[in-house]
């Protein structure tokens, strides 16, 4: 289990994955509506591991979309904006 915080709130993540401009990461037992709202706003976020030890802060950061799927898990994408659009 992976832990990104977010605008004060810690979110438990089944997964976290980084890609070429972008963030991503499944949570369990999340409305997609809840977390659309909650994740809007946000512009940076940490990442930590199960030992609550933070291993990855990311900036810059838009919201891309929030994916629900059929076993319950929400898909977050988060987009990390490049030096052209800063």
């Amino acid at each position: 289990m992976e832990y990104i915080t977010a605008n004060g709130v810690e979110y438990a993540c089944k997964a976290v994955v980084t890609g070429v401009g972008n963030i991503s990461f499944s949570m369990e037992g999340q409305a997609v509506a809840d977390i659309e709202k909650a994740f809007q706003s946000v512009t940076e976020l940490t990442v930590a591991g199960e030992d609550g030890e933070v291993y990855g802060t990311y900036e810059n950061l838009s919201f891309e979309s929030a994916t629900a799927y059929v076993d319950g898990t929400v898909m977050v994408t988060m987009h990390i904006k490049s030096d052209t659009e800063l």
